[in-house]
């Protein structure tokens, strides 16, 4: 019987889950050195484009649960060898992100984080195995912080679109939370424990004290000069904004009203983060069209 059960859960783990192509997102923490980390969410909705006479699955990247056409940061696609690519619209150039057809023994070096593939296992998501490549480091030390899943990629480490072989010095890296396809959520990553998937993207949007300050913006999306407002304590306030890609543009403190105009921000996402003299750490984005 034992031998049964082993030779049944090898078998579902042989059958290949493909990279997913819509409907599929998956929520992120990303480190920001010293500061309060940022989380985002990324997913492929049901759109396509064609580069190069290649086809890519459009992949979002927001800061909550709605994707806007401008939040769209390029492509994925993967090939008939099970390898997994990755379009960039800000570089205009593509790299591999992952390679489900390697086997023990083999060199990964896709992102300058070469590592070993170690041996070759199986996790259970949401009722199906699927194959998970492990990694050692090329002194032969084992590596346990990231793995490649097939049908989800990373499984904490690196991020959807870093290597899960990197090894920061500081709180610099992105790490998979959870992955949902179809509506169902799929993949919960255990370092997190009994976090729930989205908790992170509503609570630093949360407002946690009554008399703690609230952010608005109007007119958004800007169009020509919109004015973002800062209702509540302003002693001890600090605002920051940033590019989507999570670098600073600007900071402010003690402020009330800040001006923001397309002739001072190019068209795009933003991201603004307020902490009050409450405690409290507020967050939203507005768009510059």
């Amino acid at each position: 019987m034992i031998i049964l059960l082993v030779a049944v859960s090898f078998v579902k783990a042989q059958a290949y889950y493909a990279f997913p192509t819509s409907n599929a997102m998956w929520t992120q923490r990303e480190g920001n050195g010293d500061s309060t980390p940022f989380y985002y969410c990324y997913a492929l909705l049901n759109q396509d484009t064609v580069i190069n006479a290649v086809v890519y699955h459009r992949l979002f990247r927001s800061v909550d649960t709605t994707f806007t056409a401008s939040e769209c940061i390029g492509g994925l696609r993967e090939d008939s060898m099970k390898r997994v690519y990755y379009y960039s619209f800000s570089t205009m150039q593509e790299k591999k992100l992952y390679d489900f057809s390697v086997q023990p023994g083999d060199t990964v070096d896709y992102n300058l984080n070469a590592a070993l593939v170690d041996y070759i296992d199986s996790v259970n998501i949401n009722g199906n195995y699927h194959r998970r490549i492990n990694f050692k480091m090329l002194n032969g030390n084992p590596w346990t912080a990231g793995a490649w899943i097939e049908g989800i990629g990373n499984s904490s480490l690196g991020g959807l679109l870093g290597p899960a072989t990197a090894q920061p010095t500081c709180d610099c890296a992105a790490n998979i939370i959870c992955f949902r396809q179809n509506d169902i959520w799929q993949y919960h990553n255990p370092v997190y424990g009994a976090t729930d998937c989205l908790v992170s993207m509503l609570t630093v949007s949360s407002v946690n004290a009554a008399n703690a300050a609230r952010v608005t913006i109007y007119p958004n999306p800007v169009a020509g000069t919109s004015r973002l407002h800062i209702d509540g304590p302003v002693q001890g306030n600090t605002l920051r904004i940033y590019g989507i890609t999570g670098a600073l543009i600007n900071s402010y403190n003690n402020i009330i009203d800040v001006p923001v105009s397309n002739a001072q921000y190019g068209a795009g996402i933003y991201l603004y983060r307020l902490s009050d003299a409450t405690g409290n750490t507020i967050s939203g984005k507005f768009e510059v069209e």
